[in-house]
């Protein structure tokens, strides 16, 4: 019984690491696109201001 526990306590902290990662992916990949919106409406203000 004490291996079992033992095993499933690292599976879950596996499957949350695993989350935690896929997270964090998530919130790099959307700040990305942000930022890249932002630099080509900025780029979109000065070519047109021209």
């Amino acid at each position: 019984m004490s291996a079992f526990c033992c095993q499933r306590s690292q599976e879950i902290t596996d499957n949350l690491i695993e989350i935690l990662a896929s997270i964090i992916k998530r919130i790099g990949t959307r700040a990305e696109r942000r930022i890249n919106k932002e630099l080509i409406e900025d780029f979109k203000d000065v070519t047109y201001e021209d």
